[in-house]
């Protein structure tokens, strides 16, 4: 239990706004409702396809996109909460309806992402991180 929610109350009001994290991982789903509204892609690059873009180009890759979710994804509950700080309304409280789904630590976070082989060498890791460090505040090799 990471208490997210004690973060995003009054007075912190932190949901990880203004803060930049590089994902590591074999690719990205950059469409899916909970991840589009913080993906940067220019913060992105495929390592493996040597493209910018890193949505997955095989069906198998696909623990980059809950990963990300679990660090920056947004659903509802961050935006209402947000919306009831902003017009002073109590902000929602658990349980949440089914919608309320998939909402990261820091929900306000922009992420990019650096796609790597599933098997990555040392040379992969440190070219990805490299990439990484012109830009992002934060690194999560996953």
């Amino acid at each position: 239990n990471l208490n997210a929610m004690a973060v995003w109350a009054p007075p912190r009001n932190n949901f990880g706004q203004d803060a930049v994290l590089i994902i590591n991982d074999d690719a990205v789903d950059v469409n899916h409702l909970d991840l589009a509204d913080n993906f940067d892609l220019s913060l992105s690059y495929d390592l493996v396809y040597n493209v910018n873009s890193p949505h997955p180009k095989q069906s198998y890759f696909d623990h980059g996109t809950p990963a990300a979710s679990v660090c920056c994804g947004i659903n509802n509950v961050a935006r209402d909460m947000d919306d009831a700080r902003i017009g002073g309304q109590p902000p929602p409280s658990p349980p949440y309806p089914e919608a309320y789904c998939n909402v990261g630590v820091a929900p306000k976070l922009r992420f990019g992402f650096v796609c790597t082989p599933d098997y990555q060498s040392d040379v992969d890791e440190a070219e990805a991180i490299q990439y990484a460090l012109s830009d992002a505040w934060l690194y999560l090799q996953m």
